[in-house]
């Protein structure tokens, strides 16, 4: 896909995205008798991942697209070891974008370090345009 077609000319924006909270282990119990927190989340469609795992992410950050997240897609045990010894930005907001398809077909997200946060803006290439 690379040179065939621009990744600028199928940039979807998916504005006001609402966060809630959800439990990183998945477990499918409340957040009361979970093994883990309850973090913040979202979900998204699923990306077209031919022009790279990166790459189809253009955007994940605040509303007024000011504010940039970091955005990791490896496993979550090798993010918190990379996270943890960060020099510059150790505290910027960053999301966790789970690559597996959930129940519903959607992308689990989930935000750390943005306690505050009740909407999300992403800009990205998604399988389905629509």
């Amino acid at each position: 896909m690379k040179g065939i077609l621009p990744i600028q000319d199928l940039l979807v924006s998916l504005n006001c995205i609402p966060v809630d909270c959800d439990s990183l282990d998945k477990c499918g119990c409340n957040a009361t008798n979970c093994g883990s927190d309850p973090i913040a989340h979202f979900q998204i469609p699923q990306l077209l991942f031919d022009y790279g795992l990166n790459k189809a992410i253009y955007y994940i950050g605040t509303t007024d697209k000011q504010h940039p997240f970091i955005v990791y897609t490896k496993p979550f045990d090798r993010i918190s070891t990379l996270q943890k010894y960060r020099k510059r930005g150790k505290n910027r907001p960053w999301v966790y974008i789970d690559v597996t398809p959930n129940q519903n077909g959607l992308l689990d997200c989930y935000i750390f370090d943005a306690p505050l946060i009740k909407q999300i803006t992403v800009m990205a290439v998604f399988k389905d345009p629509r």
